[in-house]
């Protein structure tokens, strides 16, 4: 069957009347030659969904304000920007040896981030190109930033016997793709939650737990450890790591652990620079060798008995 957009072109080519032949020219027996068909029209791009509306409570609002006061801010102590390049080791490779995958990173105040991939190799590329958001989520946490990553969301704040829960829905457009609930302590800093996401390859919808460390820094409180209880790899824990960057300090470095299949990813930034000027970055750890497996002891061999006595009969 035809497309119906050729079948109508065609379909007209045939009822063509002769006054449609070139001015001035011959018509041939039988009528004018028919036009070449007209080619079937491009499809059209699908249409985006119309933007998500967002409702964010006045509640939501008051507890985003009062986990700003409590968590350590180095936009709020002059960070105005931050390029550089951050490497990261997935497990069993070398980084000497070109293991390794590498992203251009950039901050710009008060929260813009933008991560690209800088791996060459292409088989890697792929690999860092699916990284991309988790780097951009650890750059923004780094930070001291816990608003929600994407521009279309819901927030609002529950409270059920003295405990506040942050509660955030994620949409793209009005199709609604995850939901966050982030349990808060007596500062209004997130403590444990729970995080529920729609994979979009299979549709399944997967649960996650959330649990964050922080670490005293003066007045303030600066992540320190974020776990992650995944429903298919158990307990995913990241480490954070910061240097001076000149009146505040900035993110440098952090390690991903999934303890179940004891895997370890560190990452570091190899290069910074923090509003024009360059940072020194603290040298990068040696791996971790794995512990030497010795061969056991082999068994004593035992004596060969004597040889008989020689008989001379």
């Amino acid at each position: 069957m035809l497309p119906r957009t050729l079948a109508a072109a065609v379909l007209a080519a045939a009822l063509v009347p002769a006054a449609l032949a070139q001015e001035g020219g011959s018509v041939p027996p039988g009528g004018p030659p028919a036009p070449p068909p007209e080619k079937p029209a491009a499809p059209k791009a699908p249409e985006k969904p119309a933007k998500h509306e967002n409702k964010i409570s006045d509640a939501a609002k008051a507890a985003w304000a009062a986990m700003e006061k409590s968590i350590y801010s180095p936009v709020a102590l002059g960070l105005k920007e931050l390029k550089g390049k951050i490497s990261m080791t997935p497990p069993g490779m070398d980084p000497s040896m070109g293991g390794s995958l590498d992203f251009q990173v950039a901050f710009e105040a008060p929260s813009k981030v933008t991560v690209e991939v800088a791996t060459q190799d292409p088989m890697m590329a792929m690999q860092a190109q699916q990284m991309k958001p988790q780097i951009q989520q650890v750059l923004s946490l780094g930070a001291g930033i816990f608003m929600p990553g994407t521009e279309e969301y819901d927030a609002d704040l529950e409270e059920k016997d003295g405990v506040k829960t942050l509660v955030v829905k994620i949409y793209e457009g009005e199709q609604r793709r995850g939901e966050m609930r982030l349990g808060l302590d007596a500062k209004g800093v997130p403590s444990k939650g729970n995080m529920k996401v729609t994979d979009p390859n299979s549709g399944m919808e997967l649960e996650m737990g959330l649990e964050f460390q922080f670490a005293a820094d003066g007045d303030k409180v600066r992540l320190e450890k974020h776990r992650l209880q995944h429903p298919m790899f158990g307990p995913v824990e990241t480490t954070f790591t910061y240097v001076d960057a000149g009146g505040f300090k900035v993110l440098c470095g952090f390690e991903t652990n999934i303890e179940t299949m004891g895997m370890k990813m560190p990452a570091r930034f190899t290069e910074m620079t923090v509003n024009g000027k360059k940072v020194e970055l603290p040298a990068a750890k040696a791996p971790e060798k794995e512990p030497e497996v010795k061969p056991a002891p082999a068994d004593p061999v035992p004596p060969l008995p004597p040889a008989p006595p020689k008989d001379d009969k």
